[in-house]
């Protein structure tokens, strides 16, 4: 569930309908960086297999599940021997709604794999680390909202907890990339005159 959510709130906040997470991230990169004891060759990726569509939001889950069955890879997703556990996500943003399943298979030992860290297009994402929780800022006295960054945060949760997109985190900031820091101090919106 957590890594389903989390791809369809980064989906949410980049406007993309994507396979590829936070940082370049794939779906392997985002299990084992969440502890899911994935079984299977990881070196082939692993037993595992991720839906995802987005529409208006009037969209039903039904129906994302309904089109997934209209055609032989997504169908084996869901329906798979090989994939014993599924969690789903959706997000709704701007009148739009972004759905994610992620099946997989878990190893037969329970154990996260032997790993300290995934690496996904240079970032290192520490394995088995959580999201930390986002704290909503208030306007400071000059009327705008500045947020701290916190140890394992990410640009793209912070746009989501504030209703904002990564995009416009970066605009404000004078940012080229995604890479935040703990200590960081963003401006997520300026004063509303």
């Amino acid at each position: 569930m957590f890594t389903a959510q989390n791809q369809s709130d980064f989906m949410a906040a980049t406007g993309n309908v994507t396979h590829t997470g936070a940082g370049g991230s794939s779906f392997t990169d985002r299990l084992l960086a969440a502890g899911y004891p994935l079984g299977g060759n990881l070196a082939l990726g692993g037993f595992r297999s991720e839906n995802i569509m987005a529409g208006i939001v009037s969209l039903s889950a039904q129906s994302a599940v309904d089109a997934w069955m209209g055609d032989a890879p997504h169908q084996n997703t869901m329906l798979s021997p090989d994939l014993t556990e599924i969690g789903a996500g959706v997000s709704v943003v701007n009148g739009r709604v972004y759905y994610v399943i992620d099946c997989a298979r878990p190893s037969t030992s329970g154990a996260p794999p032997d790993s300290t860290s995934v690496v996904a297009s240079g970032a290192a994402i520490p394995a088995n680390e959580a999201l930390s929780p986002i704290v909503l800022s208030t306007p400071n006295s000059n009327g705008d909202v500045i947020h701290e960054v916190q140890s394992g945060q990410t640009l793209w949760q912070i746009a989501i907890s504030y209703s904002v997109t990564i995009d416009d985190i970066k605009r404000l900031n004078n940012m080229f990339d995604n890479n935040i820091y703990p200590g960081n101090k963003l401006l997520i919106r300026k004063k509303q005159h």
